[in-house]
């Protein structure tokens, strides 16, 4: 008999059907932080990713009869995962539509931290994760992947379902509106300290 604490879920498919418990535990144990983390690298909020990264093992467990052994099941999870997240973002932004609608072009804050407290907690890492979150969805999911989670080109490609050229071309297209988004912002920058 195998000991499961040291198995990955290749070799436990092989010995189980998708069914046992002991999948499920494997799974969530072997691959529960980076999920996790990537879902937090596409909401930007524990709770939300938290929320994604339940809802993954959930939809991973309920579909595990559809991996196949032997590919990559961390490229699988992780697609999963981003479908889930895209899912609770258009959730989110159907929610703020309706709230806005509803508070008649109010703003509310949602929770943010006051301005003053966002000004000194700011530092570089911050302000270039606000850039990389104005980037186009496809651009910026490819660069999450690749430089957040440090992803090789062909896992990132089976994510996202594009072939390699296409995350190449997305990660150049990105990199380079990063570039003219960092020399815009050095520009209104030195001229608000004159």
């Amino acid at each position: 008999m195998m000991n499961t604490s040291m198995a990955g879920i290749d070799e436990l498919l092989r010995l189980h059907p998708p069914t046992h418990p002991v999948l499920v535990e494997v799974m969530v144990r072997d691959y529960r932080v980076a999920v996790f983390r990537l879902a937090l690298s596409l909401l930007a909020d524990p709770d939300d990713a938290e929320d994604a990264t339940q809802e993954t093992f959930i939809k991973a467990a309920r579909y595990l009869a559809r991996y196949r052994a032997g590919t990559n099941f961390r490229a699988w999870i992780f697609k999963i995962t981003v479908n889930t997240c895209r899912s609770l973002l258009r959730k989110r932004a159907a929610r703020a539509n309706l709230q806005r609608m509803l508070n008649m072009g109010t703003t509310q804050s949602g929770g943010q931290v006051e301005p003053e407290q966002l000004a000194t907690q700011r530092d570089a890492r911050t302000q270039l994760w606000d850039l990389v979150r104005r980037l186009p969805e496809k651009q910026r999911l490819v660069l999450i992947l690749h430089q957040g989670h440090d992803l090789p080109i062909a896992e990132v490609a089976q994510i996202t379902g594009a072939n390699p050229k296409t995350v190449y071309s997305r990660l150049y297209a990105a990199y380079q509106a990063l570039r003219g988004m960092i020399q815009q912002s050095i520009h209104l920058n030195l001229f608000e300290n004159e």
